[in-house]
């Protein structure tokens, strides 16, 4: 886990992984960016059909979360709270198109 900022893997199934992300110790974003990606390299994901982020995120750590994870996964979706669910932001899968996540699997 990052000093600045915590990425941790609470879920995996059926190519589907679920991330719990928050920030760690108070700091700029000078430290909380390079801090964010080690973290996720660290975690050694390997790619499927979907990742799920969950936590508070800046724009600039959110930005460059999803651009690593864009890579290994079709799509990428973020948990917005005040809706209560999963928004699909990222997609190279026509299965799961922008917006809403409206898949029962879960991870």
């Amino acid at each position: 886990m990052g000093q600045f900022y915590r990425i941790e893997k609470i879920a995996e199934a059926d190519g589907i992984v679920e991330l719990k992300v928050g920030f760690g110790e108070q700091a700029l974003h000078t430290e909380i960016l390079p801090d964010a990606i080690a973290t996720l390299a660290g975690l050694g994901l390997t790619g499927g059909e979907l990742i799920k982020l969950n936590g508070p995120m800046s724009l600039p750590v959110a930005m460059a979360l999803a651009h690593g994870l864009c890579h290994l996964y079709s799509a990428v979706a973020v948990f917005v709270p005040m809706e209560k669910k999963y928004f699909v932001c990222i997609s190279h899968n026509p299965t799961l198109p922008i917006g809403p996540l409206n898949v029962e699997k879960s991870a």
